[in-house]
């Protein structure tokens, strides 16, 4: 590490100090079908088509976990629609690419660096020195630094295993998904993983994404920060000895399916933003985009993005059912509270929209 780096992490405290990184997602992509993503040369369309660019982002203490945003190809997809975008549980974002881009990480660093303005902090940042990430001077709460060229896979916390873990849940989760449905015969009696993750969408792919970045533990990035070289004290760099075993515990939690590195790192190395690009390119796509008209719900993601809204009865009846299954397998009190409040929201939610449908006639 650079010897201005040492200096400067003493300025803040591990709480103030964050790492953020793009990766890319193949967020369809299952065991049987991983080998055509890792050895078959893609065409543009079907990159685009599958995969989605994520931003994560952590501090050193790994106690705070910042939203993700999540970049896709269209910007309202079919799945999207009657979905109150400010109630997704990630930031998303869209341009033909599913790439990072210079003004859209402008756009994300700047609302962060207002709401740290709300807050009265001032922190640091470190990023790799990418074509995506421009030096802003515009900020006033985020001190934005550059990594080192050519070190990022040796220090930036975020490539030590913290983005690794996000993948390893997505993909955990992914596979149980895959399971359900062809032991449920969800789609045919004889279907296939690839035929079932066909029918995932990018709406899917949030919720699982921002689950698996919940479950990333606090000690698992806070040991990747040290890893990458980020200590808080000296004393601490007698502790590289523990990080090996702890990751490797990590990585034995995982499904057997899941702990292959041709298949957990399948998008390891897709292209996240534009290698040659400039600002300039970035403001024509920009203007491209909404040429295309990306608003209208059409994206490459074909007819299985259309979804069909689940209503209130279904959903009633999905909650006695866990409700009964809860019980009969002796759940804890724990478990029980939390689904009570789901059960609780679901029914307040379908007795309001009975009133509201109840009293339109005396309010038309």
């Amino acid at each position: 590490m650079s010897i201005v780096f040492p200096q400067l992490l003493r300025e803040y405290k591990p709480d103030d100090i964050y790492n953020a990184d793009e990766t890319g997602l193949y967020y369809r992509a299952t065991p049987d079908g991983s080998l055509c993503y890792a050895y078959q040369q893609l065409s543009g369309s079907k990159k685009a088509m599958d995969r989605v660019t994520i931003l994560c982002c952590a501090n050193m203490s790994g106690n705070d976990k910042v939203k993700l945003l999540v970049i896709g190809k269209s910007k309202k997809p079919r799945c999207f629609k009657g979905i109150d975008m400010d109630t997704l549980p990630v930031s998303y974002r869209a341009n033909k690419n599913a790439w990072m881009t210079s003004l859209l990480f402008e756009e994300w660093i700047t609302r962060w660096d207002s709401a740290l303005g709300k807050q009265s902090r001032k922190i640091l940042l470190l990023v790799d020195n990418c074509t995506a990430h421009p030096a802003l001077d515009t900020l006033k709460n985020i001190r934005l630094e550059f990594l080192p060229p050519n070190t990022t896979s040796l220090i930036q916390p975020m490539d030590q295993g913290i983005i690794k873990n996000i993948k390893g849940h997505y993909r955990k989760e992914l596979v149980q998904m895959t399971i359900t449905a062809i032991e449920d015969n969800l789609l045919s009696t004889s279907c296939t993983a690839t035929e079932v993750s066909a029918k995932i969408t990018v709406l899917d792919a949030i919720r699982v994404v921002a689950k698996s970045w919940r479950q990333v533990k606090t000690q698992t990035i806070a040991n990747c920060f040290r890893k990458g070289g980020f200590w808080v004290t000296a004393s601490e760099e007698g502790t590289e000895k523990n990080l090996a075993s702890q990751e490797s515990n990590e990585e034995q939690a995982l499904p057997e399916v899941v702990n292959g590195d041709s298949y957990l790192l399948i998008d390891e190395d897709m292209k996240c933003y534009n290698e040659d690009g400039t600002l300039e390119d970035d403001i024509v796509e920009t203007l491209s985009n909404k040429r295309l008209c990306l608003e209208d719900g059409s994206d490459s993601d074909s007819d299985n993005d259309t979804v069909v809204r689940i209503s209130n009865v279904p959903a009633k009846r999905s909650i006695q059912v866990l409700q009964q299954y809860f019980v009969e397998q002796g759940f804890s009190d724990t478990l029980h509270a939390s689904l009570d409040m789901c059960a609780d929201e679901v029914f307040s939610n379908a007795a309001s929209k009975m009133a509201q449908t109840t009293l339109d006639p005396f309010l038309a």
